[in-house]
């Protein structure tokens, strides 16, 4: 399980893949507090390295970033095609 702070990317992956706790960078309080409950809460820490490792395999493989790639490659290279149909008349 991770903990991070509300900033970025990170809050959104947490977010979508339920797979840790997002704190307020500025409080050290609510970080402190969220250790010791995750720390305290086995079947939470186990459920949010299940949901990481399940998010990871989905989203963040090599495999995914080439098919995800060569995709956008593809539709880059068909970009001309597509707009000359869209040419105005001379």
């Amino acid at each position: 399980p991770l903990v991070a702070t509300d900033m970025g990317e990170v809050k959104e992956i947490l977010n979508e893949s339920e797979s840790g706790a997002i704190v307020d960078e500025t409080n050290a309080l609510e970080l402190a507090e969220v250790i010791i409950a995750l720390a305290a809460a086995p079947d939470r820490r186990r459920s949010y390295a299940e949901n990481a490792s399940t998010a990871s395999r989905a989203k963040y493989t090599w495999e995914v970033y080439k098919t995800d790639f060569i995709n956008k490659y593809t539709e880059l290279l068909e970009a001309p095609a597509r707009l000359k149909s869209y040419a105005i008349p001379a």
